[in-house]
């Protein structure tokens, strides 16, 4: 890697056709992301099946993760983003096969 490299969670997965698992608060110079973690990555079976956000401050370069819900590993049940007018973050997420939609704000 030329550059530095950032590590903005350590064990996080997420599948490829999902929209938008990263999203750009321009205003609040912030990156907002998810992901879900696996009970074969760091942490083990006391982060399996969680889903995670993640807001790293561009400026700071620093982040902090945010457990949304614990439920089973699948890189289906990552949640998406959307950046609200009044600059809070929406997520919205479900498990797979499910049809209950869940958010966070």
């Amino acid at each position: 890697v030329q550059g530095s490299l950032i590590q903005f969670n350590d064990n996080g997965a997420w599948c490829w056709y999902q929209d938008e698992r990263a999203v750009i608060d321009t205003a609040g110079g912030k990156l907002i992301l998810g992901s879900i973690a696996s009970g074969d990555g760091f942490g083990s079976d006391s982060r399996n099946g969680q889903v995670e956000g993640v807001v790293y401050d561009l400026e700071t370069r620093g982040g902090s993760r945010t457990l949304f819900r614990n439920t089973y590993t699948d890189d289906h049940n990552v949640p998406g983003f959307l950046v609200r007018p009044d600059g809070k973050y929406l997520a919205m997420y479900c498990d797979h096969y499910d049809d209950r939609s869940r958010y966070r704000i």
